[in-house]
C-alpha cells in the first residue's frame, strides 16, 4: 500500500501518519513470520521476502520519508525503534533520533537554544528514549 501511494497509484501521497501507522505495524516476530508465508503450492506469498534485513526496511521508510519531506516526529522514531527486540538497533535508531534536524525541536535542556527535537507525546526526547530503552 506505501509503495502504491508512493508511486501515485492513489489520489493521496502518504503523511507522517501513514508512515508512522507502517512503521507501527513492523516488528521483528511479525516480519519473520510474514517472511515465511507460503501458497497451497509452495511458492512464497509475502513481498517481504525480498528483504532479508529488518533494519534496512526501517530505515529505508524513515530515508523516504525524509527524501519525500515528510516531518519524521518522535511517533515516528517511537514505532521504529518499538519494531525490535534487538537493543543495538534500538539504540542505532535512538541515534538516527537524535541526528534527525525534523524530527524534534524543543529547548535544549542544557542550554535555552533550541535543539533538534520536536515531539508531540510526552516531551519528545523522553519518548523515544523510553522506547529506546525498554
Amino acid at each position: 500500500i506505501l509503495e502504491k501511494m508512493e508511486n501515485g497509484g492513489f489520489d493521496v501521497a502518504p503523511d507522517t501518519v501513514s508512515y508512522n501507522t507502517i512503521l507501527s505495524a513492523i516488528d521483528e516476530s511479525s516480519f519473520v513470520s510474514a517472511k515465511e508465508l507460503y501458497d497451497e503450492s509452495g511458492n512464497r506469498k509475502s513481498y517481504l521476502s525480498k528483504h532479508d534485513d529488518l533494519m534496512k526496511i526501517v530505515v529505508g521508510i524513515l530515508d523516504s520519508m525524509e527524501a519525500r519531506g515528510v516531518s519524521r516526529d518522535s511517533i515516528t522514531y517511537y514505532n521504529a525503534i518499538m519494531a525490535f527486540s534487538d537493543p543495538n538497533n534500538a539504540l542505532a535508531l535512538l541515534h538516527m533520533a537524535f541526528e534527525d534536524s525534523d524530527a524534534f525541536n524543543v529547548v535544549s535542556l542544557i542550554g535555552a537554544s533550541p535543539s533538534r527535537l520536536r515531539g508531540r507525546a510526552a516531551s519528545g526526547i523522553i519518548f523515544v528514549a523510553n522506547s529506546a530503552l525498554s
